[in-house]
């Protein structure tokens, strides 16, 4: 503990004592306090009276009490310290301390615009260059930047940034582009993919990319061993002949007319074949994209922008993501005229000055409930199931918590959800369960840490109980919940799917992938012809086809009330008018590579 804090401790324990007031007390009492031995007391009270932050009068002989008095203002010497944590990078720990010593509300929000006015655009001089830097917060850390385990939309994007793949799914125009691959080609049976790849490409550390990495990369999610959600997508494979430095030829089993699109998402990004053998991989990895990581711990991720880049260099030249925990977006919109902020996710991106610009659209996913129904219980009774469906009315989730709950869904695309509505009926809901075995035993709704979720969890138990349903919340790490044993425990989950672009393979992925709460929880009835669906399409051979099959999964469950859809989420982005190069991402975040500023006069 710093000798601050020691300070702190000393004048929360007596807080009622004024300023400059002497206080009679004796060394037992101080050491009390302070947990520590009189011996070492004495010596901190002595370091605080030669920074002048009390006075200390030692007691002379047994029995003789001593004098201590303050002579700093708790309030302002908290702050104080706290932003001297803040400086070094440390938001967390300046949060916590200010929880910890009980900052007082006038105290906290002169701290919260203090920390405003830390983030957002910074113009840094080093080694009299001019550095452009973009700070913003976010409420947690970002702790695993691993492609082949990747499983959080952030952490999904922070890959993006910091990793290359073979090629790019370009939205507009609805087609594959050459990215780390300049020319790809499949035999007629489409099981046969060679890959031609550009020469120079080099990793963050320096290493030149060549077609070994690539068969690294590729090894690592097949490799059953290493457990990669995403080995389904690498599963087919039969050979990978790594013919020179720059051409690489994959064998499949079976032809596969998706294959190449897998190739375009951050799951594949390449990676260096030495890639496990460097320190701290997960929180620091190193790949070939515009950005690298320079550092990531509890407090921030450091992202720097990467001088030999094979493509445009960043036009910014450092990242900073702050953790602040418990951040939700409000904390931002007070924004002082003339502050170049950028804010991810705001609660509110309409309310702005007039020299702010705020993006948004309503993303493709949805948040959902899914039942379990490999584990017996009320679940497992299909009238069940659809009296909890009536009871849960989405329409009335969104009015009452508000926030990015945008539109109720009926499917995972927006554009069905507009064009479907879905009624529901208190009343309907407690007929179904009188049909049902159901005797009020608890059932236990899983999700992962995340207010939002921790909200909706609740909402969903006050909405079951008004109709005779008892709810357990049960909140986990998200890491927690992915494990197949965890998944089990649960009656139902509550979570949420952001789908990507390509959306087919987005949604392919979401019902392949090894630890997805949808298939993890289906029957084996429901599985089987889910499976059968998928094989139709990958025989599909238009988007608009794949897409039809998608609906017809999305059918069986709602039909077999597996999983009930909630609300579709906003996502958008506030920013001054001085950055530019701002767009949206399917994943709700702006390409850091595409960022630059505009330094005006205000």
């Amino acid at each position: 503990m710093q000798l601050q804090e020691h300070y702190l401790t000393l004048r929360q324990h007596y807080r009622d004592t004024g300023i400059h007031l002497p206080l009679s007390v004796t060394l037992e009492e101080i050491s009390s306090v302070l947990f520590c031995s009189k011996r070492n007391a004495n010596f901190l009270l002595n370091k605080m009276v030669v920074q002048e932050w009390v006075s200390w009068s030692p007691g002379r002989g047994r029995g003789n009490r001593s004098s201590l008095a303050f002579l700093r203002e708790k309030n302002s010497f908290l702050m104080e310290l706290a932003k001297e944590k803040v400086v070094k990078g440390d938001l967390s720990q300046a949060q916590q301390l200010l929880h910890n010593y009980e900052l007082d509300a006038a105290y906290q929000q002169e701290f919260n615009v203090w920390v405003q006015q830390q983030l957002g655009y910074h113009l840094e001089q080093k080694e009299n260059i001019a550095i452009d830097v973009l700070r913003f917060p976010f409420y947690r850390e970002i702790k695993d930047i691993d492609p082949a385990y990747v499983n959080r939309r952030t952490e999904a994007h922070m890959i993006q940034q910091i990793f290359d793949t073979l090629l790019v799914y370009n939205g507009t125009s609805g087609k594959l582009e050459p990215q780390i691959c300049h020319h790809w080609r499949s035999d007629e049976s489409l099981m046969v993919w060679t890959f031609f790849l550009r020469k120079g490409i080099v990793f963050h550390h320096g290493k030149l990319l060549t077609a070994e990495d690539v068969k690294y990369t590729i090894e690592r999610i097949h490799d059953p061993i290493n457990g990669s959600p995403h080995r389904w997508m690498m599963e087919k494979i039969q050979s990978i002949t790594v013919v020179h430095d720059y051409e690489l030829r994959i064998e499949l089993s079976e032809p596969n007319g998706l294959f190449v699109y897998y190739f375009s998402t951050e799951r594949l990004s390449i990676v260096p074949r030495d890639f496990e053998l460097l320190s701290n991989y997960k929180r620091e990895p190193v790949g070939s994209g515009p950005f690298m990581v320079e550092s990531n711990d509890e407090s921030q991720l450091q992202l720097t922008a990467h001088t030999h880049y094979f493509k445009e260099r960043p036009f910014l030249d450092r990242i900073e993501i702050w953790v602040w925990p418990d951040y939700d977006g409000e904390k931002m919109l007070f924004v002082p005229p003339g502050e170049m902020k950028y804010v991810p996710h705001p609660i509110v991106a309409s309310e702005v000055e007039a020299h702010y610009k705020a993006l948004d659209h309503i993303e493709k996913g949805a948040t959902y409930l899914m039942f379990n129904l490999k584990k017996g219980g009320p679940q497992s009774s299909f009238l069940f199931r659809k009296a909890i469906e009536q009871a849960v009315d989405s329409q009335d989730l969104i009015e009452k918590l508000g926030g990015k709950r945008m539109l109720p869904a009926a499917g995972f695309l927006p554009a069905r959800s507009i064009e479907s509505q879905r009624t529901h009926s208190k009343s309907e809901a407690k007929r179904l369960l009188i049909d049902t075995e159901y005797k009020g035993e608890p059932l236990k709704l899983y999700t992962y840490e995340m207010r939002t979720n921790e909200l909706n969890a609740e909402w969903v138990k006050e909405q079951l109980a008004s109709v005779g349903v008892e709810i357990e919340i049960v909140v986990v790490p998200v890491e927690e919940l992915k494990k197949a044993e965890v998944m089990q425990e649960a009656d139902l989950i509550l979570s949420g799917e952001v789908l990507a672009d390509p959306v087919e393979l987005s949604l392919l992925d979401m019902y392949e992938v090894g630890n997805s709460f949808i298939s993890s929880l289906m029957d084996e009835d429901l599985r089987e012809e889910k499976d059968q669906l998928i094989q139709q399409v990958f025989k599909a051979e238009t988007p608009e086809n794949r897409l039809l099959y998608f609906e017809k999964i999305e059918e069986l469950l709602k039909q077999r009330s597996a999983l009930i859809f909630l609300y579709h989420t906003q996502q958008s982005i506030l920013h001054h008018q001085s950055l530019q190069g701002v767009t949206l991402n399917t994943l709700g975040w702006a390409d850091y590579k595409d960022l630059w500023i505009e330094r005006v006069s205000l």
